[in-house]
């Protein structure tokens, strides 16, 4: 896993994103199904999830704050499929554990 794709800095990334989430949103967690949840797709990633239809100037982001946030693949071509496939799994972790304290 190069340095970009650390757990630690994806977990940290996801964290900011569920903060803006929570910020905007209430209750997004809820919405995600965790079985179809992929974040190199725009329908099953976590705002296509939430949001339906979604674009940056709606949702007040830009391209750089979409990877900040994870909600999208930050590093080099090459590494996109691998940072992607860790995101999913890191969003999925996060919301797991999300819903799991609130029972």
């Amino acid at each position: 896993m190069t340095a970009a794709l650390t757990t630690r800095a994806l977990t940290e990334r996801v964290e900011l994103g569920m903060a803006w989430l929570d910020a905007r949103l209430p209750g997004w967690d809820e919405l995600v199904d965790l079985d179809r949840l992929n974040v190199e797709n725009p329908c099953d990633c976590l705002l296509g999830q939430t949001y339906g239809e979604w674009d940056l100037h709606t949702l007040g982001i830009d391209i750089d704050q979409l990877a900040a946030l994870g909600f999208d693949a930050s590093s080099s071509h090459d590494d996109m499929a691998d940072e992607y496939a860790a995101l999913t799994e890191v969003w999925r972790t996060a919301i797991e554990r999300r819903r799991g304290a609130s029972t």
